[in-house]
């Protein structure tokens, strides 16, 4: 449009959402230029978005005691295997494109007593939106959740909670996705919220507990039960003992003036005002044998103490150090105290849920005539230290847990729940210290048997090289072949290990001798058809293990390329 000098025109411009799909944004502007110049002389700019299709998501966040809660929330969504952490100060509503959504939050949560911090999952049911659906609500209420625990026959505490969760959905209509969780140490309980039904698709979930025989059982001396938790690298007195108690304040230096706390356990109050190492050192230095610390938090305490060797350090709760603290004020106190460093007899107990996170009390009480009965044994020389466990591993991932120190060349009872292929496997491993330090072996079990003894044994003569697990050699598309060979493996079927002492494997066709290494893995290149063989040899002084200080195993196959379009895949041995 031309206007002429010194004129005016109206000109419209109009920018109908009606006409243009939902999700479109655009924008730019209207230009006056002066025609004999080209120079610009006004311009107006316009835009448009038109959102795309929305709708309402509110989500609500309560604590236990059903007040609003702040925290962290993750929604998950069918269309992806990711979730995307939310920020919610009590409630928030979130704009979002249609399907199918859930929120899931861990918070902190009091446990049955005053002195007791729990940890809460709390998961939302799921919310469709579109389709009808105009809006939805993710309704997260610690009000509702139950504790999850388990009970056992043999007198044990609880090492690691974890609990692990899959959602699935039916003929493809959505992404799998799944959240799992292990339980700090500082938390003495854990707790679900129920869910409603899965009718689509289908939700799979376990809890696997670990518990141990007690590292520290103790009683006061008026027969009051006393829930003690030792302390990270702590020292022991295996066996059982019956110790005055004396009462020093903070566990400060001046808290003992005065005090006679040589050969007596003593009870001092946790303060910020006093270090870790301050209290150990001092109680060390007075000549006590036992420290218990007494929590001024709820929850379980766990601190790191440096410089008091020879020194057990224990921690309790407030509930439970009150009575010990009475007593030792009174100075009539005393307490009797079990120790046991490595436990006799422990439980992998895991408690599975089908579709549904049922809204009734979460108790896992199994007898021990129920899990299968796993005799376990390390063959190592007497006193060798190492450290390992036991994991289930979820049939839709990785697994998680932890380690925990042991004694070897000795056996242990271990209570495990049998018939758990639906959700997941069994994976062990340990690894050794000292003179067995580096050497590993490893082992998974698809399921146990409930009620069925098993004897296992780890390291077990005679040790040799092994394929197997993740030790498969494999060939691939540019005939290449790699190996890798579990060369200490010990004599148990199924184990594969590894570690330290001088290794050497050697390819050969016939006695031509095509590639060597010192080390239990290699690669030969541009191999042909033909007849091979694979050698590993290993030499070690250990006093470890006075056996098996040398192996040699030899292995045949018959080599092809691979088919094209192949890329790789496993080289068939033969153990000659």
């Amino acid at each position: 449009m031309t206007v002429p000098a010194h004129g005016t025109t109206e000109v419209s411009l109009t920018l109908d959402p009606s006409k243009v799909p939902a999700g479109t944004t655009f924008s730019g502007h209207v230009v006056a230029t002066d025609t004999a110049t080209g120079t610009t002389v006004a311009h107006t700019g316009f835009a448009l978005f038109k959102e795309a299709e929305m709708y309402d998501y509110t989500i609500t966040l309560t604590g236990r005691d059903g007040k609003p809660l702040s925290g962290n929330v993750a929604l998950h969504t069918a269309d992806s295997s990711e979730s995307t952490l939310i920020a919610v100060d009590g409630e928030k509503t979130l704009r979002l494109p249609p399907g199918r959504y859930t929120a899931t939050a861990y918070v902190e949560v009091p446990g049955d007593t005053a002195d007791s911090l729990g940890q809460a999952l709390l998961i939302s049911d799921e919310t469709t939106l579109g389709d009808g659906h105009t809006s939805g609500t993710a309704d997260l209420d610690a009000t509702k959740v139950r504790k999850a625990y388990a009970v056992t026959e043999r007198e044990s505490e609880e090492t690691q909670a974890v609990f692990n969760r899959q959602r699935t959905y039916a003929n493809g209509t959505g992404v799998n996705w799944s959240t799992s969780w292990l339980l700090a140490d500082m938390y003495d309980s854990l707790h679900l919220a129920p869910t409603k039904k899965v009718s689509d698709g289908s939700l799979r979930a376990f809890l696997h507990w670990r518990l141990r025989e007690k590292v520290l059982d103790a009683a006061t001396g008026t027969g009051r039960d006393i829930e003690l938790t030792p302390q990270p690298g702590t020292a022991y007195r295996d066996g059982s003992s019956t110790l005055r108690t004396v009462y020093a304040g903070r566990g400060a230096a001046a808290d003992y003036t005065g005090l006679d706390a040589r050969g007596k356990a003593v009870i001092v109050d946790r303060s910020e005002d006093v270090t870790a190492t301050e209290r150990a050192r001092t109680a060390a230095d007075a000549g006590a044998p036992l420290l218990i610390v007494v929590n001024n938090t709820p929850g379980r305490l766990y601190q790191s103490y440096d410089g008091a060797d020879g020194l057990t350090v224990a921690s309790v709760r407030q509930g439970d150090g009150a009575r010990p603290v009475s007593e030792a004020k009174s100075e009539s106190g005393r307490l009797h105290v079990r120790q046991q460093q490595y436990p006799d007899y422990g439980y992998d107990l895991v408690q599975q849920f089908e579709d549904v996170v049922p809204d009734r009390s979460l108790a896992y009480r199994p007898d021990d005539g129920e899990p299968a009965r796993v005799r376990t044994g390390v063959y190592a020389a007497p006193g060798t230290l190492g450290y390992g466990g036991r994991y289930f591993i979820p049939a839709w991932g990785p697994g998680l847990g932890g380690d925990a120190y042991e004694q070897w060349s000795r056996t242990t009872t271990e209570y495990v729940t049998g018939g758990t292929t639906a959700v997941g496997s069994w994976y062990e491993q340990h690894t050794g210290l000292g003179a067995a330090d580096g050497y590993f072996e490893r082992g998974e079990t698809d399921s146990y048997t409930g009620g069925r003894q098993y004897d296992v044994a780890w390291f077990k003569p005679v040790q040799a090289a092994r394929l197997g697990d993740t030790y498969v050699p494999y060939q691939t598309s540019t005939n290449t072949l790699n190996w890798n060979v579990a060369v200490w493996s010990g004599g148990d079927a199924g184990h594969v290990g590894a570690g330290g002492g001088t290794k050497q494997t050697t390819l050969y066709r016939g006695d031509a001798q095509l590639a060597t290494f010192k080390a239990q893995s290699g690669r030969a290149y541009n191999l042909t058809a033909g007849s091979y063989r694979l050698v590993a040899t290993g030499q070690r002084t250990t006093a470890a293990w006075t056996g098996s200080t040398s192996t040699r195993t030899t292995w045949s196959f018959d080599y092809k390329p691979l088919p094209a379009g192949t890329a790789r895949a496993d080289a068939p041995m033969r153990r000659c």
